[in-house]
């Protein structure tokens, strides 16, 4: 198989949910010596999102980073949504600090991601600093961030 195939396997995967499959078709590209790519990686982390899967998005993260695969918004946002899945809020917080340190900016759908995480755990007063640093850093909310911070109260 050929890169690319793989990577519409692992999307179609994370489409699905199937995570556990996903995470051994990106295996299985590694062991090929075929070079994953962000979309790979987005689809892999969108996969463990959906089975809420935390610790696994978070090694998924990591492994993307140390391989040389870039990473992006989509694959943040959705190792943020499976922290939601199991109210670790901590982690939340820690990837959003990790965008930071990586020089990436986070967009609506990371925000309101992290936003969610804080309205499930009740962290109100995260929920209240993440707006007011969406603020400064000129995102605009939109009706979901609004709800998931006043849910959070």
């Amino acid at each position: 198989k050929k890169p690319k195939e793989y990577t519409m396997a692992v999307t179609a995967m994370g489409h699905q949910g199937i995570w556990i499959e996903a995470i051994e078709l990106l295996g299985n590209m590694l062991d090929r010596d075929l070079e994953p790519d962000v979309i790979t990686s987005n689809a892999v982390a969108t996969a463990l999102d959906r089975g809420g899967i935390w610790f696994q998005a978070l090694r998924v993260l990591a492994k993307t980073q140390q391989i040389g695969i870039g990473l992006s918004c989509v694959s943040f946002a959705a190792a943020i949504r499976a922290c939601e899945h199991s109210s670790y809020w901590q982690h939340a917080v820690w990837l959003l600090q990790e965008m930071r340190r990586l020089d990436l900016c986070p967009n609506i759908v990371v925000y309101n991601s992290a936003l969610s995480v804080f309205e499930e755990c009740q962290q109100w007063e995260l929920a209240l600093q993440l707006l007011l640093v969406m603020e400064q850093r000129h995102v605009d909310p939109d009706v979901i961030t609004y709800s998931s911070a006043i849910s959070s109260c």
